[in-house]
């Protein structure tokens, strides 16, 4: 299945530039930038919300989830009860697994 709702951050004034430009926005952080043409965080932790919702009413247990760092960052961070800011900093390295349980899923 293919859910949008967990799609990379929404830079669309960003789209097919470089992505130093991207970061130099995000000044002086993620956490508190306001970037005109971009989907705010808190949009994008909202929709993160809702298919961390949505993964609880699945029957399966044991989910894959495959997205890029952002994503897998805020949506670890809503599961762990952590702040914007300290879910952005939570590492994540490329291509390796993360094991998460979310409330209520018995794994």
């Amino acid at each position: 299945m293919i859910d949008p709702r967990i799609n990379e951050t929404g830079a669309f004034a960003f789209e097919g530039k470089p992505v130093q430009l991207w970061h130099g926005a995000n000044v002086p952080d993620r956490c508190s930038a306001t970037i005109p043409g971009c989907e705010p965080l808190n949009e994008m932790k909202q929709r993160l919300a809702e298919f961390l919702e949505f993964l609880r009413s699945v029957p399966q247990r044991h989910i894959a989830v495959v997205s890029h760092a952002e994503p897998i960052q805020v949506m670890a961070g809503l599961l762990q009860g952590q702040s914007d800011c300290e879910a952005l900093l939570r590492p994540v390295s490329h291509c390796l697994p993360i094991r998460i349980e979310i409330a209520g899923i018995e794994p």
